[in-house]
Protein backbone atom coordinates (compact mmCIF):
# COMPACT_ATOMS: atom_id res chain seq x y z
CA UNK A 1 0.00 0.00 0.00
CA UNK A 2 1.33 3.44 -0.88
CA UNK A 3 1.17 6.62 1.12
CA UNK A 4 -1.97 8.54 0.15
CA UNK A 5 -1.04 12.01 1.44
CA UNK A 6 0.74 14.76 -0.52
CA UNK A 7 2.75 13.57 -3.51
CA UNK A 8 6.06 11.96 -2.64
CA UNK A 9 7.85 14.29 -5.09
CA UNK A 10 6.38 17.25 -3.23
CA UNK A 11 7.31 15.75 0.12
CA UNK A 12 10.89 15.13 -1.02
CA UNK A 13 11.16 18.70 -2.28
CA UNK A 14 9.87 20.05 1.04
CA UNK A 15 12.26 17.88 3.00
CA UNK A 16 15.27 18.97 0.99
CA UNK A 17 14.31 22.61 1.34
CA UNK A 18 14.20 22.19 5.10
CA UNK A 19 17.53 20.37 5.00
CA UNK A 20 19.20 23.25 3.17
CA UNK A 21 17.76 25.73 5.67
CA UNK A 22 19.45 23.85 8.51
CA UNK A 23 22.64 22.87 6.68
CA UNK A 24 23.39 25.35 3.85
CA UNK A 25 25.67 24.13 1.10
CA UNK A 26 28.60 26.33 2.18
CA UNK A 27 28.46 25.21 5.82
CA UNK A 28 31.61 23.80 7.37
CA UNK A 29 31.11 20.14 8.35
CA UNK A 30 27.83 20.05 6.43
CA UNK A 31 27.35 16.26 6.83
CA UNK A 32 27.09 16.75 10.58
CA UNK A 33 24.54 19.51 10.03
CA UNK A 34 22.49 17.19 7.84
CA UNK A 35 22.63 14.48 10.47
CA UNK A 36 21.41 16.97 13.08
CA UNK A 37 18.63 17.87 10.65
CA UNK A 38 17.66 14.20 10.62
CA UNK A 39 17.47 14.23 14.40
CA UNK A 40 15.24 17.28 14.23
CA UNK A 41 12.94 15.52 11.78
CA UNK A 42 12.72 12.52 14.11
CA UNK A 43 11.86 14.76 17.04
CA UNK A 44 9.08 16.53 15.15
CA UNK A 45 7.05 15.41 12.14
CA UNK A 46 8.65 12.00 11.63
CA UNK A 47 8.40 10.79 15.20
CA UNK A 48 6.95 7.38 16.11
CA UNK A 49 3.20 7.11 15.43
CA UNK A 50 3.14 10.50 13.71
CA UNK A 51 3.28 9.20 10.16
CA UNK A 52 1.65 6.14 8.54
CA UNK A 53 4.10 3.23 8.20
CA UNK A 54 3.74 3.10 4.40
CA UNK A 55 5.14 6.64 4.14
CA UNK A 56 8.68 5.52 4.84
CA UNK A 57 8.91 3.03 1.96
CA UNK A 58 7.54 5.62 -0.48
CA UNK A 59 9.81 8.31 0.93
CA UNK A 60 12.85 6.07 0.49
CA UNK A 61 11.87 5.39 -3.14
CA UNK A 62 11.30 9.09 -3.73
CA UNK A 63 14.71 10.08 -2.34
CA UNK A 64 16.46 7.40 -4.41
CA UNK A 65 14.61 8.52 -7.58
CA UNK A 66 15.43 12.21 -7.05
CA UNK A 67 18.24 13.78 -9.03
CA UNK A 68 18.79 16.40 -6.31
CA UNK A 69 22.34 16.08 -4.94
CA UNK A 70 21.01 16.38 -1.39
CA UNK A 71 18.63 13.42 -1.74
CA UNK A 72 21.26 10.76 -0.93
CA UNK A 73 22.59 12.60 2.15
CA UNK A 74 19.00 13.10 3.29
CA UNK A 75 18.28 9.38 2.92
CA UNK A 76 21.47 8.51 4.83
CA UNK A 77 20.63 10.94 7.63
CA UNK A 78 17.05 9.71 8.02
CA UNK A 79 18.14 6.08 7.84
CA UNK A 80 20.54 6.63 10.76
CA UNK A 81 18.44 8.96 12.89
CA UNK A 82 14.94 7.46 12.65
CA UNK A 83 15.55 4.36 14.74
CA UNK A 84 12.00 3.12 15.27
CA UNK A 85 10.57 0.04 13.59
CA UNK A 86 8.26 1.86 11.16
CA UNK A 87 11.27 3.60 9.58
CA UNK A 88 12.96 0.30 8.69
CA UNK A 89 12.29 0.79 4.92
CA UNK A 90 14.54 3.86 5.00
CA UNK A 91 17.38 1.89 6.56
CA UNK A 92 16.92 -0.99 4.14
CA UNK A 93 16.83 1.31 1.11
CA UNK A 94 19.96 3.12 2.22
CA UNK A 95 21.81 -0.16 2.84
CA UNK A 96 20.76 -1.51 -0.56
CA UNK A 97 21.91 1.71 -2.21
CA UNK A 98 25.31 1.55 -0.49
CA UNK A 99 25.78 -2.08 -1.55
CA UNK A 100 25.16 -1.11 -5.17
CA UNK A 101 27.37 1.96 -5.41
CA UNK A 102 30.34 0.57 -3.49
CA UNK A 103 32.49 1.93 -0.65
CA UNK A 104 34.16 4.71 -2.66
CA UNK A 105 30.93 6.46 -3.59
CA UNK A 106 30.57 9.72 -1.68
CA UNK A 107 27.09 10.76 -2.77
CA UNK A 108 25.82 10.36 0.81
CA UNK A 109 28.64 12.61 2.13
CA UNK A 110 29.82 9.76 4.35
CA UNK A 111 26.86 10.11 6.72
CA UNK A 112 26.59 7.07 8.97
CA UNK A 113 30.10 5.84 8.12
CA UNK A 114 32.11 7.31 11.01
CA UNK A 115 34.87 5.21 12.55
CA UNK A 116 36.34 6.04 15.98
CA UNK A 117 40.12 6.35 16.02
CA UNK A 118 41.10 7.62 19.48
CA UNK A 119 39.80 9.17 22.68
CA UNK A 120 41.38 12.03 24.58
CA UNK A 121 40.75 13.35 28.09
CA UNK A 122 41.28 17.10 28.50
CA UNK A 123 41.50 17.90 32.19
CA UNK A 124 40.98 21.21 33.94
CA UNK A 125 44.02 22.00 36.14
CA UNK A 126 41.63 23.16 38.89
CA UNK A 127 39.91 19.79 38.87
CA UNK A 128 36.50 21.25 38.05
CA UNK A 129 35.90 18.76 35.26
CA UNK A 130 37.18 16.93 32.20
CA UNK A 131 36.22 16.83 28.56
CA UNK A 132 36.20 13.35 27.06
CA UNK A 133 36.73 13.74 23.33
CA UNK A 134 36.23 10.97 20.78
CA UNK A 135 37.96 11.41 17.43
CA UNK A 136 36.25 9.95 14.35
CA UNK A 137 37.22 9.40 10.77
CA UNK A 138 34.29 9.86 8.39
CA UNK A 139 34.69 10.02 4.60
CA UNK A 140 34.92 13.69 3.70
CA UNK A 141 34.23 14.99 7.20
CA UNK A 142 36.48 13.77 10.02
CA UNK A 143 35.27 15.20 13.31
CA UNK A 144 35.15 14.76 17.06
CA UNK A 145 32.43 14.61 19.68
CA UNK A 146 32.88 15.34 23.35
CA UNK A 147 31.21 15.13 26.73
CA UNK A 148 32.07 17.56 29.51
CA UNK A 149 31.95 15.82 32.90
CA UNK A 150 31.42 18.36 35.68
CA UNK A 151 33.26 17.35 38.85
CA UNK A 152 31.59 20.12 40.84
CA UNK A 153 28.27 18.42 40.12
CA UNK A 154 29.37 14.87 41.03
CA UNK A 155 30.14 13.80 37.47
CA UNK A 156 27.11 15.06 35.57
CA UNK A 157 27.42 15.61 31.83
CA UNK A 158 26.61 19.29 31.38
CA UNK A 159 27.85 20.03 27.87
CA UNK A 160 28.14 18.10 24.60
CA UNK A 161 30.56 19.03 21.84
CA UNK A 162 30.62 18.37 18.11
CA UNK A 163 33.54 19.85 16.26
CA UNK A 164 36.75 19.46 14.24
CA UNK A 165 38.96 16.39 14.58
CA UNK A 166 41.43 16.27 17.45
CA UNK A 167 44.42 16.94 15.19
CA UNK A 168 42.97 20.35 14.29
CA UNK A 169 42.06 21.17 17.87
CA UNK A 170 45.51 20.13 19.08
CA UNK A 171 47.28 22.15 16.38
CA UNK A 172 45.21 25.20 17.31
CA UNK A 173 46.16 24.75 20.96
CA UNK A 174 42.58 24.79 22.15
CA UNK A 175 43.33 22.82 25.31
CA UNK A 176 46.33 25.04 26.03
CA UNK A 177 44.13 28.12 26.36
CA UNK A 178 43.82 27.15 30.03
CA UNK A 179 47.31 27.06 31.57
CA UNK A 180 48.07 23.69 33.04
CA UNK A 181 45.36 21.78 31.17
CA UNK A 182 46.43 18.29 30.15
CA UNK A 183 45.39 16.16 27.20
CA UNK A 184 45.89 12.43 27.61
CA UNK A 185 44.82 9.47 25.52
CA UNK A 186 42.34 7.09 27.13
CA UNK A 187 41.16 3.68 25.90
CA UNK A 188 38.08 3.87 23.70
CA UNK A 189 36.12 1.47 25.90
CA UNK A 190 36.88 3.53 28.99
CA UNK A 191 35.83 6.73 27.21
CA UNK A 192 32.50 5.13 26.33
CA UNK A 193 31.89 3.92 29.88
CA UNK A 194 32.71 7.31 31.39
CA UNK A 195 30.62 9.28 28.91
CA UNK A 196 27.62 7.00 29.31
CA UNK A 197 27.89 7.15 33.12
CA UNK A 198 27.94 10.96 33.00
CA UNK A 199 24.91 11.05 30.72
CA UNK A 200 23.01 8.69 33.03
CA UNK A 201 23.85 10.92 35.98
CA UNK A 202 22.41 13.90 34.14
CA UNK A 203 19.25 11.94 33.37
CA UNK A 204 18.78 11.10 37.04
CA UNK A 205 19.45 14.62 38.30
CA UNK A 206 16.59 17.02 38.86
CA UNK A 207 17.03 20.07 36.61
CA UNK A 208 20.60 19.30 35.53
CA UNK A 209 22.21 22.58 34.36
CA UNK A 210 23.01 21.48 30.81
CA UNK A 211 24.07 23.66 27.89
CA UNK A 212 21.38 25.10 25.56
CA UNK A 213 22.13 22.67 22.69
CA UNK A 214 22.60 19.61 24.93
CA UNK A 215 19.33 17.92 23.98
CA UNK A 216 19.55 18.66 20.25
CA UNK A 217 23.12 17.31 20.05
CA UNK A 218 22.74 14.31 22.31
CA UNK A 219 21.47 11.77 19.78
CA UNK A 220 24.41 12.42 17.43
CA UNK A 221 26.90 12.11 20.28
CA UNK A 222 25.29 8.89 21.52
CA UNK A 223 25.44 7.35 18.04
CA UNK A 224 29.20 7.97 18.10
CA UNK A 225 29.51 6.45 21.56
CA UNK A 226 27.67 3.37 20.28
CA UNK A 227 30.54 2.84 17.85
CA UNK A 228 33.06 2.44 20.67
CA UNK A 229 33.96 -0.93 22.17
CA UNK A 230 32.23 -2.01 25.35
CA UNK A 231 33.82 -3.44 28.46
CA UNK A 232 35.39 -0.28 29.84
CA UNK A 233 34.92 0.92 33.39
CA UNK A 234 34.22 4.40 34.68
CA UNK A 235 36.52 5.23 37.63
CA UNK A 236 34.70 5.71 40.89
CA UNK A 237 35.19 8.96 42.81
CA UNK A 238 37.39 8.95 45.88
CA UNK A 239 35.52 8.31 49.12
CA UNK A 240 36.95 8.53 52.65
CA UNK A 241 35.65 6.83 55.77
CA UNK A 242 34.61 8.94 58.76
CA UNK A 243 37.80 8.05 60.61
CA UNK A 244 39.91 9.17 57.66
CA UNK A 245 38.05 12.48 57.48
CA UNK A 246 38.56 13.05 61.21
CA UNK A 247 42.27 12.30 60.80
CA UNK A 248 42.47 14.79 57.94
CA UNK A 249 40.94 17.57 60.07
CA UNK A 250 43.29 16.71 62.93
CA UNK A 251 46.28 16.83 60.58
CA UNK A 252 45.16 20.24 59.32
CA UNK A 253 44.80 21.65 62.83
CA UNK A 254 48.27 20.39 63.72
CA UNK A 255 49.80 21.76 60.53
CA UNK A 256 51.26 25.30 60.34
CA UNK A 257 48.19 26.56 58.47
CA UNK A 258 45.80 25.34 61.16
CA UNK A 259 48.07 26.28 64.04
CA UNK A 260 48.01 29.90 62.90
CA UNK A 261 44.28 30.12 63.59
CA UNK A 262 43.03 31.55 66.86
CA UNK A 263 41.64 29.19 69.46
CA UNK A 264 38.05 30.15 68.62
CA UNK A 265 38.72 29.77 64.88
CA UNK A 266 40.16 26.30 65.52
CA UNK A 267 37.03 25.34 67.44
CA UNK A 268 34.82 26.49 64.56
CA UNK A 269 37.11 24.85 62.01
CA UNK A 270 36.07 21.38 63.18
CA UNK A 271 32.41 22.11 62.39
CA UNK A 272 33.06 24.11 59.23
CA UNK A 273 35.44 21.53 57.76
CA UNK A 274 32.95 18.78 58.52
CA UNK A 275 30.59 20.61 56.18
CA UNK A 276 33.33 21.21 53.62
CA UNK A 277 34.41 17.57 53.58
CA UNK A 278 30.82 16.35 53.44
CA UNK A 279 30.30 18.51 50.34
CA UNK A 280 33.63 17.53 48.81
CA UNK A 281 33.14 13.79 49.23
CA UNK A 282 29.42 13.40 48.55
CA UNK A 283 28.41 16.16 46.15
CA UNK A 284 31.55 16.69 44.06
CA UNK A 285 34.43 14.71 42.58
CA UNK A 286 38.14 15.21 43.05
CA UNK A 287 38.67 14.31 46.68
CA UNK A 288 38.61 16.26 49.94
CA UNK A 289 41.77 18.22 49.20
CA UNK A 290 40.65 19.69 45.88
CA UNK A 291 40.15 23.45 46.02
CA UNK A 292 39.10 25.71 43.16
CA UNK A 293 37.32 29.05 42.83
CA UNK A 294 34.16 27.40 41.51
CA UNK A 295 34.14 24.80 44.27
CA UNK A 296 34.53 27.48 46.95
CA UNK A 297 31.74 29.57 45.44
CA UNK A 298 29.48 26.52 45.28
CA UNK A 299 30.17 25.64 48.92
CA UNK A 300 29.58 29.18 50.17
CA UNK A 301 26.55 30.01 48.04
CA UNK A 302 24.71 26.66 47.88
CA UNK A 303 25.93 24.08 50.35
CA UNK A 304 26.65 26.03 53.53
CA UNK A 305 23.31 27.90 53.62
CA UNK A 306 21.41 24.61 53.23
CA UNK A 307 23.47 22.55 55.64
CA UNK A 308 24.80 24.74 58.40
CA UNK A 309 23.10 25.72 61.60
CA UNK A 310 22.54 29.41 62.19
CA UNK A 311 25.80 30.00 64.03
CA UNK A 312 27.32 33.47 63.89
CA UNK A 313 30.67 32.25 65.20
CA UNK A 314 31.06 29.76 62.36
CA UNK A 315 30.19 32.37 59.75
CA UNK A 316 32.60 34.89 61.28
CA UNK A 317 35.44 32.35 61.37
CA UNK A 318 34.86 31.09 57.84
CA UNK A 319 37.15 33.52 55.96
CA UNK A 320 40.15 32.63 58.13
CA UNK A 321 39.38 28.89 58.32
CA UNK A 322 38.73 28.42 54.60
CA UNK A 323 41.80 30.46 53.66
CA UNK A 324 43.93 28.29 55.96
CA UNK A 325 42.38 25.16 54.46
CA UNK A 326 43.16 26.36 50.93
CA UNK A 327 46.80 26.96 51.86
CA UNK A 328 47.02 23.57 53.59
CA UNK A 329 45.39 21.64 50.75
CA UNK A 330 47.51 23.44 48.15
CA UNK A 331 50.71 22.59 50.01
CA UNK A 332 49.79 18.94 50.59
CA UNK A 333 48.75 18.37 46.96
CA UNK A 334 51.56 20.42 45.41
CA UNK A 335 49.21 22.99 43.93
CA UNK A 336 51.01 25.80 42.12
CA UNK A 337 51.03 29.30 43.56
CA UNK A 338 48.72 30.66 40.87
CA UNK A 339 46.07 28.03 41.54
CA UNK A 340 46.34 28.57 45.29
CA UNK A 341 46.03 32.34 44.94
CA UNK A 342 42.96 32.01 42.69
CA UNK A 343 41.30 29.88 45.36
CA UNK A 344 42.25 32.37 48.08
CA UNK A 345 40.71 35.18 46.03
CA UNK A 346 37.48 33.15 45.90
CA UNK A 347 37.56 32.74 49.69
CA UNK A 348 37.94 36.49 50.09
CA UNK A 349 35.03 37.05 47.71
CA UNK A 350 32.53 34.52 49.05
CA UNK A 351 33.37 33.50 52.62
CA UNK A 352 32.58 36.87 54.25
CA UNK A 353 28.98 36.54 53.06
CA UNK A 354 28.05 33.23 54.70
CA UNK A 355 24.67 33.57 56.40
CA UNK A 356 24.42 34.01 60.14
CA UNK A 357 21.37 33.52 62.36
CA UNK A 358 19.58 36.60 61.03
CA UNK A 359 19.81 35.30 57.49
CA UNK A 360 18.08 31.94 58.07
Amino acid sequence: MSFSGPSIDGLVATLLTSLRAVAPEDTVARPLGIELWGDRMGATIYGPDQMPPELFADLAAGLLASDDSDARPALAALAHTLAWREAKPLRRAHADHRSRVGPDDGSDLGIGRATPTRAVEISDPRGDGVTLLVDLDQPGSPHSVGVYVDHNLAGLATDLLVGPPWAELDAAGVHREVPGALALDVPLAEARARCEAALRSSDHAAHAPVSPDFDSTRALVERRLDLLPTGGRAPQPERLEDGELDALVADFLAAPEGADLTASEQDEAVWLLELWLDHATTETWGGPLRVSPLLIEQFCVDWYPQSAGADAATAESAPAVLAAWVRYASRVTGRDDEGRDEALDAVREWAPHLPGPADH
